[in-house]
């Protein structure tokens, strides 16, 4: 689980509730207005259901799962992992590092490019092979944040639209030259508190978790690029201690500082 998008998803939304109660006490439950909350979420959610791919918005608890509870990779053990098993070939052979790698829990995207390399195809062709790979994973993470960022953009404007709806009920209550002061409350409090789901539900977890995916999308993207520096350096019996020098190359300075403290 990725800690700081749920502390952060639980801290935002505590800091509204605590306002919320601080301000409204007992009487909180009138902002609690169920139909409300289901025009704003589910019409920002139909709307989002138009604008993607179908698979895509199906998909939408999986892309969820990712932003929440995906852990970001240590990218030093990473590269320590890998300038090992470029020693490991060197020593031996690829072929026996192919054998120790058989049943376990390293990335499928490294074993399927060593398993390229020893299947006679040159480096050239493993590394284009490795990066038609990476452009199918961006566009679909570009598709996943795609449909957070629909959301976003469409829950603020169902807000405005309960506040028009509200709005029609009130000034309708002013009809004939009859105020009625309770059909004016309920309509103004349909309106505004529209409005304020439509600004939580955009800025408080849509959007957020749009730029989560994004992130997770250059991590991905970047455990990718040292997998393919490691294999074009077994492929080519590259050095490993050049192979560690690159893959540092793909770290932040504090990472890589590190890492090259550590060896």
């Amino acid at each position: 689980m990725d800690r700081s998008t749920v502390i952060g998803l639980a801290g935002a939304m505590g800091v509204v509730f605590f306002a919320i109660q601080n301000e409204f006490g007992t009487d909180v439950g009138i902002l609690f207005r169920g139909s409300t909350i289901a025009m704003v979420f589910l019409g920002s959610a139909f709307c989002a259901m138009i604008s993607v791919r179908g698979s895509t918005f199906v998909g939408a608890y999986q892309i969820l799962k990712k932003a929440v509870f995906h852990t970001e990779p240590n990218l030093a053990d990473v590269v320590q992992r890998l300038e090992g098993y470029a020693r490991l070939a060197r020593r031996e052979t690829p072929v026996e590092l192919d054998n120790q790698l058989k049943g376990s829990d390293e990335n499928p995207f490294f074993i399927k490019g060593l398993q390229m390399a020893l299947d006679g195809m040159t480096a050239a062709e493993v590394e284009t092979a490795m990066r038609v790979e990476i452009h199918g994973l961006r566009a679909r993470h570009r598709a996943g944040k795609q449909l957070f960022i629909v959301m976003g953009k469409y829950a603020p404007a169902f807000g405005l639209l309960t506040t028009i709806i509200g709005e029609i009920k009130m000034f309708t209550g002013l009809g004939g030259g009859v105020v009625s002061i309770p059909v004016i409350g309920e309509g103004m409090a349909f309106a505004l508190v529209g409005t304020m789901y439509g600004v939580i539900i955009a800025n408080l977890f849509c959007l957020p978790i749009a730029d989560k995916l994004e992130t997770r999308a250059h991590e991905e993207i970047l455990l990718r690029e040292l997998y393919i520096q490691s294999v074009i350096s077994i492929a080519t019996e590259a050095s490993p201690t050049a192979l560690r020098q690159n893959l540092l190359a793909f770290l932040d300075q504090r990472t890589a500082d590190r890492v090259a403290m550590e060896g």
